[in-house]
């Protein structure tokens, strides 16, 4: 049965995303195995695609038939990672060294990024990951299937949300954003006024007055900078230009807006 197959008699992975709050218990049980995959499914997700700066990372990983009963307590832990706090995801990623049947990741650098653009980097590390390891499956979370070979695209199965749906995707997802963290905080030893140790690149209040104090470095994405300067720009002026509104206004027109005071 082809993957084309497959999507036709089988229902699409929920789209819905989880309650943030969501007991870890509930998560689990809200989000089970995708059924009818077959066994050494390659799961394949990445980490980084909104981030103004660092590379990309994507992750493929073959789980053995009994991850849960081999992770024990921790299978609970087996889920999207952005489900998970800092220690619970480099905790699992140590598991799955350990336990993974194939474990690997595959960086796209900024250089990359900024010459082809952050789609094309999506598509070309699954599309490498994909090429360099047989599996009888390969799933990739998102909506968006990668330039592969034809023998190998027909094994292919596109999902969006596939790191709530499917184990091996989600252990990807962790793999991918542990390697990455571990990344950007060793390139925030050579630009510490980023913050990239907190926020790994992506585009916090804080990491874009930074860009505007110390202008950018190689590791930032030029696209994406551009955008947000512009759009802060764009805000700044809307802002001074309702100031200077208010401040033009008549007294008597100030206070029609305020209404009457605390003596009238």
């Amino acid at each position: 049965m082809t993957w084309q197959d497959y999507t036709t008699h089988h229902p699409a992975a929920p789209t819905d995303r989880l309650p943030v709050g969501a007991p870890v218990t509930k998560v689990w049980l809200a989000v089970p195995q995708t059924v009818a995959l077959p066994p050494d499914t390659l799961g394949l997700d990445e980490v980084g695609r909104g981030a103004f700066a660092g590379p990309l990372v994507a992750a493929a990983v073959v789980l053995p038939a009994d991850v849960q009963r081999r992770l024990g307590e921790h299978a609970l832990l087996l889920r999207d990672s952005k489900t998970l706090n800092r220690l619970e995801r480099e905790l699992m990623a140590e598991r799955l060294a350990e336990l993974a049947q194939t474990v690997r990741t595959v960086t796209v650098p900024t250089a990359e990024i900024n010459e082809h653009g952050v789609g094309w980097a999506n598509r070309e590390a699954f599309r490498r990951l994909i090429e360099t390891i047989e599996a009888p499956a390969y799933v990739v979370d998102g909506r968006v299937a990668p330039p592969v070979s034809a023998e190998r695209a027909s094994r292919v199965l596109v999902l969006p949300r596939a790191d709530a749906t499917v184990r091996a995707v989600a252990a990807a997802s962790i793999v991918a954003k542990v390697y990455r963290d571990r990344l950007m905080r060793e390139l925030h030893e050579r630009w510490p006024q980023y913050g990239w140790a907190r926020n790994v690149g992506y585009g916090t209040p804080q990491h874009i007055t930074a860009i505007e104090r110390h202008g950018t470095t190689p590791e930032h994405r030029t696209a994406f900078v551009r955008t947000a300067l512009l759009r802060r720009a764009i805000q700044r002026r809307q802002t001074t230009a309702e100031s200077y509104r208010q401040a033009s206004l008549a007294p008597e027109q100030t206070a029609a807006r305020h209404g009457p005071g605390r003596d009238e």
